[in-house]
């Protein structure tokens, strides 16, 4: 970790396989429209625009000689985490603690601030991918803070409109219309922000029915989710997080979340406390605030990947914002 060798033939090796990943997420429609969730999340020309591979511009002309420099100047020991789990020998830590102690901090601190989410209306972006039997869609919004008071309580009202199979999206689009096999929804918390997620793949015949149909569900106003779904989705919030600590490699990972993202290691006993503490009252505001609002003042982002030919002209007869998207990847 303090002096890599980074060899040309290694650089060019891992270059390619960067550029082939890049290929392969273009031949993929989910791929495509997540990468374009990204960018009409976030501003033009951003970190958080882009590809977290890089973009097949910036890769292509990487060599040794940049990766060295960008270890040398970021790759440093000034403000960061070592973390050990598993079954620990004796005296492992005092060594490790002795053996990094000897890695000098002379790097740069990054001064990064909070990304900037786009402002304004939220037409229909859709990427064009001709010949396409389904297309993947998603809707996006950029969230509140981790420490925001609402977090828990959107965390247990998002699981129920759309995080488990038995969520509102699920039960209405796949059970019961048969639009999609499955329909899914998420939050996630990044360092300065979040990030509220819902995506399907639907049959090319039914994305402007599915569409609408989505947005009825994710507006909770006349239909506020009832006390049985929140205690549901509480209880398999509850359930599943012990699941995500079962090997000391899934500690490592999370841990190392926690850190890269500035959180502390109690703040997944905070979230927990408060998902098992949250009200009906309490789910309904949180979601009403962040994602139904959105969908009312029509700012909730929806990227669509398929064949633009077939999928254009239902989407604006049934009323919505077209325009054509091509990501930069």
């Amino acid at each position: 970790m303090r002096t890599p060798a980074y060899e040309e033939r290694d650089v060019e090796r891992h270059r390619t396989l960067a550029l082939t990943e890049i290929e392969q997420m273009r031949a993929s429609s989910g791929s495509m429209a997540s990468v374009g969730m990204r960018q009409a999340l976030w501003t033009a020309g951003t970190r958080h625009a882009l590809p977290s591979t890089g973009t097949a511009q910036s890769i292509a002309g990487l060599d040794a000689t940049q990766v060295r420099a960008f270890h040398d100047r970021w790759w440093r020991p000034d403000g960061s985490t070592l973390i050990l789990a598993g079954d620990l020998p004796d005296g492992l830590v005092d060594r490790t603690a002795e053996v990094f102690s000897r890695w000098p901090s002379i790097g740069s601190r990054s001064n990064a601030g909070a990304p900037r989410a786009r402002a304004g209306g939220a037409p229909v972006r859709v990427i064009d991918r001709p010949g396409s039997v389904a297309a993947d869609v998603s809707f996006g919004l950029v969230g509140p803070a981790h420490d925001d008071p609402q977090w828990s309580a959107l965390q247990v009202a998002t699981e129920a409109v759309g995080g488990a199979f038995g969520s509102r999206l699920n039960l209405s689009l796949r059970e019961r219309l048969g639009y999609t096999y499955g329909v899914s929804a998420s939050l996630s918390a990044s360092r300065f922000n979040s990030a509220f997620g819902s995506s399907a793949s639907i049959r090319n015949e039914v994305v402007a029915a599915a569409c609408r149909e989505a947005l009825d569900q994710l507006d909770l106003d006349g239909h506020p989710l009832r006390d049985e779904e929140v205690s549901s989705a509480i209880d398999s919030l509850i359930a599943i997080a012990p699941l995500r600590y079962d090997t000391a490699g899934a500690i490592v990972g999370q841990a190392g979340a926690l850190a890269a993202r500035g959180f502390s290691p109690d703040w997944i006993n905070q979230v927990n406390r408060g998902i098992a503490a949250t009200t009906t009252d309490q789910a309904n505001e949180a979601f009403d605030a962040l994602v139904s609002r959105s969908v009312r003042e029509h700012t909730l982002r929806m990227v669509i990947c398929g064949d633009a030919g077939q999928l254009v002209g239902p989407l604006e007869a049934d009323g919505f914002r077209v325009e054509p998207f091509a990501p930069i990847l």
